[in-house]
């Protein structure tokens, strides 16, 4: 499962994966007006002598920078527009929150620079009303993308249900997505960026068909100074988005209807660390022109204060509050609030949110009382984070008119009709074609009642271990504690006491149940365990990793278990001089080598898989298909040299098996879930035999990822994956509380299969050969993979889906 995530998925990033656009200024929607009767127009009129801080009173602007260190100044960056408001390349310092989002020369900017992750909103407030057909959002925006680390995006959530920072649930701040929401992100092509789509029903992310190999490099010159003009077409069952001007549409589709009509619209500014990997670092925006048609506009009534984290510290609202008014904010720690004076407290109440990580900022949607003016905080510990601050306080209710401490510009209205089309679309100087075979669109999910299992496998589908045939039943780990499993030692890694505990005892929960196999993710997100050189090259392991992997291993022997260790969690996880420069690309294989040859002969390490779902960084471009097949080969060479385990990769889905024939693997992996319901990524749609033939496999295929919860029929799935010639499959996730995406295996189930069958394996493996393992005989007799043909080339002819997972980002966790 990707580490959505962007990256991906982050899946990110990843990525990080990502997105579109700003917004600006002026109120065009007349207090009183009716819904749905008009439409507004915001623009950014006004030219100071200076960047002047854009802050009015219909515009909601939050940001957050994840590090504590950051919370009260930013990183210093140098933004667009220099102190006199000079124009690009000309360009002003910015450290202060309240900096980053300003005006110049009748536009608005926005600036950030988050070392580790941070984000910035603004949020009219205008509603965008789509309950009689199809609305349009549209706004111009500056091109000149410096890095693929800092991005935009844009949101829709229904009022009662939005957030202050929504975020892709595999990026590594905040908690995850709304309950219910649109989503067009920016992300990156090898012909410039381009713009995905994602619905999310009940916290649930589904991405939408999309162009994403035409990146908009392909009509235009990228420019700091010219801005080009976005559109979101919208209605309860349609997502239209692209550049109009250039006839560039990256989305077009129709969608299942909603079940909501409008909604907040909220444009987002990410910055991920983004000198990361030789990026060119923080990016400003410039936008201009925002038009929501029809729009239903709300109430705004904003603190005087942009954050408080002392107990009984009080902010001022710019006006008394009416009935039905919700105070929003952005919060950490335990939060109280009082409505007069101090003299009674109620705990703040939480926006409905996807994660709950003590750790990060959540959104707060509490109800408050008419009349009160003034709001009191006070705050405290949430479980092991003892810090607690409050950001970015505002009250909303529906209907009405922002409150207006200052004079706004003039207002601009817009009539209900339909936007009139642009003038003739310029025909693009260069195109790209898509690609020849794209696999088919899934249907409407029928993997319950997907080709069922013919019956007893066929010969030679199985795994060879200590001389026998096995079916691999297992489960994906696939961590405890994120980047701490292997390396943080007593700390916080599976050698700490209590950790070491609370994994036993799942682990005893296994054995009940019969699965003897475990994939765990040994570096996931930055593998900062390898050290580096002066050069930033690998060259060697924290030998706290060694501690922890003994203390797996010592798991292992007491609970009969077999692991597959996953390396890294994908392509752009890696720093990149790792994949692209051939000299660090062999130390890096070279330092895992000495891991390899460290555990050589212990039998409870199975396979080393090299990677986790690498094709979603190929086919977005965010890495050299040529380089991670270089790296996986020489990979698999050090497996082979100083060991007798196994080497993998963990694929993202059987079509793209083709990537990884003639590296040297011992046997194939790709994963399955439920909106793989159709095409060639569907694996439970067919069977080996069937795949084995179309890909011309040369070793057996075992499903590396799929989803066995109680609500599809468990007992069935296995048995299918069993009966269909596979050699094993392992389901996701025997922790679902540790990943965002609360998938658990039914155990139950599990257990009722495996009384079934007499080849669920290994099992009974012998004691010695080192910490917690036994001794491994020999390698199976049918490996061809080590003479096979050479890596294919950057040419070979798999293609990326035209739909993906939720997100594609590698630097956190990932949702399935």
């Amino acid at each position: 499962m990707e580490r959505k995530r962007l990256e991906q998925r982050l899946k990110l990033p990843l990525a990080a994966v990502f997105f579109l656009a700003v917004a600006a200024l002026v109120m065009i929607a007349t207090p009183g007006q009716s819904q749905s009767a008009s439409g507004v127009l915001y623009t950014f009129d006004g030219a100071p002598a200076s960047p002047v801080r854009f802050n009015p009173a219909d515009w909601d602007i939050a940001v957050t920078s994840r590090d504590q260190e950051t919370w009260d100044t930013l990183p210093a960056m140098q933004a667009a527009h220099g102190p006199g408001c000079d124009a690009p390349p000309a360009t002003h310092t910015v450290t202060e929150y309240e900096q980053t989002v300003f005006q110049c020369k009748d536009h608005i900017m926005t600036s950030l620079f988050a070392t580790g992750y941070g984000v910035t909103y603004l949020t009219p407030s205008s509603m965008v009303d789509f309950s009689t057909g199809t609305a349009t959002i549209k706004w111009d925006m500056s091109t000149l993308s410096v890095t693929q680390r800092d991005f935009i995006d844009l949101w829709i959530t229904p009022f009662d249900l939005n957030q202050v920072h929504p975020l892709d649930d595999f990026l590594p701040d905040l908690q995850g997505e709304p309950k219910e929401a649109i989503q067009i992100r920016m992300d990156q092509s090898p012909t410039g960026p381009i713009f995905r789509g994602k619905v999310v029903r009940n916290f649930q992310a589904t991405e939408v068909e999309s162009n994403w190999w035409t990146g908009y490099n392909t009509v235009l010159t990228q420019d700091a100074k010219r801005r080009d003009t976005f559109q979101l077409e919208i209605s309860r069952t349609h997502i239209k988005f692209g550049m109009p001007q250039y006839n560039l549409w990256w989305i077009d589709t129709d969608i299942a209807n909603l079940g909501w009509s409008g909604g907040v619209v909220q444009f987002g500014h990410h910055s991920y660390n983004p000198f990361k990997d030789g990026n060119g670092g923080p990016n400003t925006w410039h936008w201009d022109n925002v038009s929501i048609n029809p729009a239903t506009p709300f109430s705004m009534n904003k603190a005087d204060r942009r954050m408080v984290n002392t107990n009984g510290a009080s902010v001022n609202l710019a006006q008394a509050t009416a009935s039905g008014g919700k105070l929003r904010f952005s919060g950490i720690g335990k939060i109280d609030v009082s409505f007069d004076g101090g003299t009674t407290w109620t705990a703040a109440v939480k926006q409905q949110q996807e994660l709950q990580k003590a750790d990060h900022f959540s959104s707060y949607w509490t109800s408050i009382p008419a009349g009160v003016s003034k709001v009191t905080f006070r705050g405290g510990p949430d479980d092991w984070f003892k810090s607690w601050e409050v950001k970015d306080i505002s009250v909303w209710s529906k209907g009405g008119s922002s409150s207006v401490p200052a004079p706004l510009p003039t207002a601009t209205s817009v009539p209900p009709t339909a936007v009139p089309p642009t003038a003739t679309p310029v025909v693009p100087t260069a195109t790209v074609p898509a690609p020849t075979a794209i696999p088919a669109q899934p249907t409407a999910v029928p993997t319950k009642t997907a080709v069922p299992g013919t019956g007893a496998p066929a010969a030679n589908t199985r795994i060879k271990w200590q001389g026998k045939d096995w079916y691999l039943q297992g489960v994906n780990m696939p961590w405890y504690n994120w980047q701490c499993d292997f390396g943080c030692a007593e700390s916080n890694g599976v050698s700490n006491a209590g950790n070491k505990s609370s994994i036993a005892a799942r682990f005893a929960k296994l054995q009940t149940a019969g699965e003897k196999n475990v994939r765990w993710w040994l570096f996931p997100g930055d593998p900062w365990q390898i050290t580096r050189d002066a050069n930033g090259a690998p060259s060697g392991i924290n030998p706290a990793v060694y501690a922890d992997i003994d203390a797996a291993l010592a798991l292992a022997q007491q609970y009969d278990l077999t692991y597959t260790f996953t390396l890294f969690s994908g392509p752009t996880a890696l720093p990149s001089s790792w994949l692209t420069n051939p000299t660090q690309r062999t130390q890096l294989a070279t330092v895992l080598g000495e891991l390899f040859a460290h555990y050589n002969g212990n039998a409870r390490i199975m396979t080393w898989q090299v990677i986790n779902e690498p094709e979603w960084d190929i086919w977005s471009g965010k890495a050299s298909q040529s380089d991670v097949q270089s790296l996986v080969k020489q990979v698999a060479a050090q497996v082979h040299a100083n060991s007798k385990q196994y080497v993998s990769v963990g694929a993202a889905m059987v079509d793209g098996l083709p990537l990884w024939k003639g590296l040297g693997l011992d046997y194939y992996t790709a994963h399955w879930y439920d909106y793989m319901s159709g095409g060639d990524w569907c694996a439970f749609c067919s069977d080996y035999a069937a795949i084995k033939a179309k890909y011309n496999l040369d070793a057996p295929l075992l499903i590396g990822e799929f989803y066995a919860g109680s609500d599809v029929n468990p007992l069935q799935r296995f048995s299918d994956m069993y009966s269909k010639g596979f050699a094993g499959a392992f389901a996701w996730s025997l922790f679902p509380e540790k990943t965002a995406d609360n998938l658990p295996v039914d155990l139950n189930a599990a257990a009722a299969f495996a009384a079934q069958k007499t080849d669920i394996g290994p099992k009974g493996t012998t004691s010695g050969g080192g910490t917690g393992g036994g001794t491994i005989p020999s390698l199976p007799t049918a490996t061809p993979t080590k003479t096979a043909t050479p890596a294919p080339t950057a040419t070979a002819t798999v293609v990326a889906p035209t739909k993906t997972p939720t997100a594609t980002a590698t630097a956190v966790a990932p949702t399935k």
